[in-house]
């Protein structure tokens, strides 16, 4: 049933005439005085042991592995579920690499396609390991885990088994789901984020940084130095 108001609504979309007219902005356009461009060295393998990445020679100042960055702390997300298994998510990768993917280093170049080049560049060498695919099977073998500080390869487990010994009916399901956010912002153009030191200072300091990127919802955003 179409309503007037709420769930299930009509809503007239504000941004679509922007967009086939060719109007659209994205963060991709943007051009800033000093501006510098980013491209990153991403990992081919799902699992592995990273034993050495190589910046090339003469672009050595170009080139930030996890170790260049000192002082940047990896993102942990908190969980107040009993049993959760917290776990660190670096900003590159360090030691070794967890998904396909996953970023090894980081190349900064007055252009898009220098910086790209910097990144075909550097030489890495990365023990493979078995790619952990299937929850159930990484519990079976407890010799496979993406977190060598996991007992096994299983973030939570649900405390409900007392509970469900005193219903009168217990229902039998097996239920696979991935673990990712419930709420989340997305962003139309994922390649893209400009920040931007707020002063013009490229040590921000209590200003932080202005983040522009391209998304559906709010993204003014001040990242403290």
């Amino acid at each position: 049933m179409i309503r007037d108001g709420g769930v299930g609504a009509r809503v007239a979309r504000k941004e679509d005439d922007r967009f086939m007219r060719g109007r659209g902005s994205y963060v991709s356009d943007m051009v800033l005085p000093g501006q510098s461009e980013v491209a990153f060295l991403r990992s081919p393998f799902a699992h592995g042991y990273i034993r050495e990445i190589c910046k090339p020679v003469g672009h050595e100042a170009a080139v930030f592995v996890r170790e260049d960055l000192v002082g940047l702390n990896s993102i942990i997300s908190e969980c107040s579920v009993p049993g959760y298994k917290l776990s660190e998510q670096s900003p590159l990768a360090q030691g070794k690499v967890r998904f396909v993917g996953e970023p090894l280093a980081m190349t900064i170049a007055p252009t898009r396609a220098q910086a790209e080049d910097i990144a075909e560049a550097i030489e890495f060498d990365i023990d493979d390991l078995p790619a952990i695919v299937d929850a159930r099977a990484a519990r079976a073998d407890a010799s496979l885990r993406v977190h060598e500080e996991w007992s096994a390869c299983t973030p939570k487990r649900c405390g409900v088994r007392a509970k469900a010994a005193l219903q009168p009916v217990l229902p039998r399901e097996r239920f696979a789901q991935a673990h990712h956010r419930r709420i989340v912002i997305e962003t139309l153009d994922r390649m893209h984020i400009c920040a931007v030191a707020r002063g013009g200072k490229r040590n921000a300091g209590p200003d932080g940084l202005s983040v522009h990127h391209d998304c559906a919802g709010t993204t003014d955003a001040v990242l403290a130095s």
